[in-house]
C-alpha cells in the first residue's frame, strides 16, 4: 500500500457538531421577520406566513433533493429567490443577499468543534500529512467566513472542498477527483474520514482510497457490510489508525 500522504474528511458530524438543526428555524424566523417588517411596515400583518412558506419551499426543496437521490447541489439563494417569487413578494438582491446571509450566519452559530477535533488535526498538520474537507453544502462560501475550522488561515486545512463550489455532491465522484487533485495526492495516498457510509466510505474506496473510516461521535449510521476499515468514536480515534 502506497504512503498515506492525505486525510479527507466530511465537515458535518466529523468535525463539528451542528446540535438541532431544527432549532435553526426558531432562531432565524424572528430575525428575518424584522428585517422584513422593517423593509415592508405596511405589510408587517403578511410578512410572518409569507416568511414561512418561503422557507417552507427552500427546505422542502432541499430535502427533496436527498430524498430523490440528486447529485447536483441546490442554489439556496435561488431557493429562496424562488419562495418570495411565488409569494409574489418583491426582495430586491441586496435584501435577499441580508436575508440567505442571516441563514447561514445562524448556522454558523450551531456549529461547535470539540477541543479533541482540532488537537487531531494539529497532531496530523505535525506529522506532514495534508489534511482536507469534503463537503455537502448548500451554504455558499461567500458567507461563510464563519464557519469554524474552513479557513485556509488557521492554517489546519489545506483545501476545502464544497458541493456549493462543484455543482455536485458526494457520492459524485467529480468533488472527490476535486480535493485529490487541489491537495496534489493520489486516492491511493489518502483516507477518508465520515459520518456516511455511501458518501464517506463506498465512494472513496472505489475511488482508489485504501482505508475509509466512520465517526460515531455525532451519530450512528449502521455499516452493516462493514465497509468501513474502523469506527471512530470520537476523532481522536483516527490518531491510532494513521500515520505518515
Amino acid at each position: 500500500m502506497a504512503q498515506i500522504r492525505a486525510v479527507l474528511f466530511d465537515y458535518v458530524h466529523t468535525l463539528v457538531d451542528s446540535g438541532d438543526i431544527h432549532a435553526l428555524q426558531f432562531g432565524y424566523f424572528p430575525l428575518a421577520r424584522r428585517r422584513l417588517v422593517q423593509t415592508f411596515p405596511s405589510q408587517r400583518s403578511e410578512i410572518p406566513l409569507i416568511l414561512y412558506q418561503v422557507l417552507s419551499h427552500v427546505n422542502g426543496n432541499y430535502s427533496g433533493s436527498y430524498r430523490r437521490g440528486q447529485l447536483e447541489e441546490v442554489d439556496i439563494h435561488r431557493l429562496f429567490a424562488e419562495g418570495f417569487r411565488q409569494q409574489g413578494f418583491p426582495v430586491d438582491d441586496k435584501l435577499l443577499d441580508h436575508l440567505v446571509a442571516l441563514n447561514h450566519d445562524m448556522y454558523a452559530q450551531r456549529l461547535v468543534v470539540p477541543t479533541g477535533t482540532r488537537q487531531s488535526l494539529e497532531h496530523l498538520k505535525r506529522q506532514g500529512l495534508r489534511l482536507g474537507v469534503v463537503s455537502n453544502n448548500m451554504f455558499q462560501r461567500r458567507w461563510m467566513s464563519t464557519f469554524p475550522l474552513l479557513f485556509l488561515d488557521e492554517g489546519l486545512l489545506d483545501v476545502v472542498v464544497l458541493s456549493s463550489d462543484v455543482g455536485v455532491r458526494k457520492p459524485g465522484e467529480r468533488i472527490y477527483r476535486e480535493a485529490l487533485e487541489r491537495l496534489g495526492v493520489n486516492a491511493a495516498e489518502t483516507v477518508f474520514v465520515g459520518d456516511r457510509v455511501s458518501e464517506d466510505v463506498r465512494a472513496p474506496k472505489a475511488l482508489g482510497m485504501p482505508s475509509a473510516f466512520l465517526t460515531y461521535e455525532f451519530r450512528r449510521e449502521p455499516d452493516p457490510r462493514c465497509e468501513a476499515d474502523g469506527i471512530l468514536l470520537k476523532l481522536p480515534d483516527l490518531l491510532k489508525w494513521v500515520s505518515a
